[in-house]
């Protein structure tokens, strides 16, 4: 957060609020933006990160999540 302090003093609280207090406001809202300017645009688009997907580092996946196999990538994809 030091370098945030230094360089960017405005958003140090933003940082503080996402990364000490864990606040999820931000990420939340960064979602529901990208959700709607998907639709708006009529894309196809996954967030990944997020409440669901958000795991802290070398905590293990959700293990009630469906086994789905990694798509061929030798079959053509809409995407």
């Amino acid at each position: 957060m030091d370098f945030i302090d230094v360089h960017y003093p405005h958003l140090l609280s933003l940082y503080h609020e996402i990364y000490v207090q864990h606040n999820q406001t931000y990420w939340d809202q960064l979602q529901q933006e990208i959700e709607t300017y998907a639709q708006e645009q009529q894309v196809c688009a996954t967030v990944f990160f997020g409440k669901e997907s958000a795991f802290a580092p070398g905590e293990p996946e959700d293990s009630s999540a469906p086994n789905v196999p990694d798509p061929d990538p030798m079959q053509p994809s809409l995407f």
